[in-house]
Formats: C-alpha cells, sequence, structure tokens
C-alpha cells in the first residue's frame, strides 16, 4: 500500500487592539484579548491508496506457457479532495534490483501480454505520458479526476505468458531472470482543481514518479 500525505499546517493571525486615552495624565493602555482565526491544512487533502483485489501472490510462483495471472491495479481517492493520479510500471529483476535492459523487456513482450481484458492494451481511461516505444518504465495517468471514495479502473486487468513459449525462450527467461521479475508500480496523486486538464496535472505527476 502506498498512500501519498500532506503535512499539516497551522496558520494562526493575531489582531491585538491597542486603547489609548490623551491628555494631561500619562497615557493609560489595555490590550485586549486576542482573536485568532486558525487555518488547518487537511492531512488526509490528498491521499490515495494502490489496490490489486484481484492478485494472489502465490500463483505467481512457477509460471508457465500458457499461464494468466490476475492483476489488477487501481487507485483508491481516500482524501477530501478531488485528484488526478497516476501509477509507474516498472519492470525490475528481482536479482539484480533493477529495472530490466531495452533489450530484455523487448524479448520480454514476445513471450507475454499485460493488458486489460481482451484488448491487447491498457485501459483507455489512462493515458500514457510520452510517444516513445513502450519501455520497461512507463507512467500512465487518468483521464479525468476523481472523488474522494471513488476508485479508478484497473490500469491493466491481466498477464498473460504465451502458450507456444519453446524450449529456448524459457531457458532464455531462467537465465535472465533467476529470481524472476517483478513488476513494480508506484502511484501519485495531485489536487485536481489545481490543473486545467489531466494533460497538465500530468506534468507535475511526472515529476513526482520520476
Amino acid at each position: 500500500m502506498f498512500k501519498t500525505k500532506t503535512k499539516k499546517v497551522m496558520l494562526a493571525l493575531a489582531l491585538v487592539a491597542v486603547l489609548a486615552l490623551g491628555g494631561t495624565f500619562a497615557y493609560l493602555t489595555k490590550v485586549t484579548n486576542k482573536a485568532e482565526n486558525v487555518f488547518t491544512f487537511n492531512a488526509d487533502g490528498v491521499s490515495v491508496e494502490l489496490r490489486e483485489p484481484g492478485w494472489k501472490t502465490n500463483e505467481a510462483n512457477n509460471v508457465g506457457p500458457g499461464k494468466e495471472l490476475t492483476k489488477d491495479p487501481q487507485i483508491t481517492n481516500l482524501g477530501e479532495l478531488d485528484v488526478y493520479a497516476a501509477i509507474r510500471v516498472q519492470f525490475v529483476n528481482k536479482a539484480k534490483n533493477a529495472q530490466i535492459t531495452p533489450e530484455e523487456y523487448t524479448r520480454l513482450m514476445t513471450l507475454m501480454t499485460v493488458q486489460s481484458g481482451a484488448t491487447g492494451a491498457y485501459s483507455t481511461d489512462w493515458t500514457r505520458i510520452g510517444a516513445n516505444p513502450l519501455s520497461a518504465n512507463e507512467i500512465y495517468y487518468t483521464n479525468t479526476s476523481f472523488a474522494k471514495n471513488i476508485t479508478t479502473q484497473p490500469l491493466f486487468t491481466n498477464v498473460t505468458f504465451k502458450k507456444n513459449m519453446s524450449n529456448a525462450d524459457q531457458d532464455w527467461l531462467q537465465t535472465s531472470f533467476p529470481q524472476g521479475f517483478t513488476i513494480r508500480l508506484t502511484p501519485a496523486a495531485v489536487q485536481a482543481n489545481a490543473y486545467a486538464s489531466a494533460q497538465l496535472a500530468s506534468v507535475e505527476l511526472e515529476k513526482l514518479l520520476k
């Protein structure tokens, strides 16, 4: 579970009234009670949670040709403010704890699909940042903002390994990823009313996730 949090900040404005009477006598002064206007910024103003309700970790062990796994990353807004959100999708070599190489990613994508339903692509409720070819490190943002307690559509819903995987392909997977690989998902969110569009919000989301 990942959460973005804002810090609670309290600002106080103190107004002090001073009364003075003039004359031949010494000035008389009096300080009245302070009037403090306290502005509190909600600590949960921007707070989101990444969820994968269909994911079962044990099913990812010992995968093979034709194996299909439910993997359905989605974001729930837990805060008080409407938000735009994004997810960074990164393929990581577990043994090296490092992002897989472009060459590894290209070959891996010939052996598996990550998609929404049977579309062959990610959900159309999300937009990928950048026009370059797909890579092992991508960021997708929501096309619309969403309110408290609303959950987005999953970015994708399933991971499937090709049925016609050859012995050479399986050997390559075991050699390249002796401890397997992970699809690392990192969420982020920004206050929606600060941006005129999802595209403008995506600029800040990209900065948060880079």
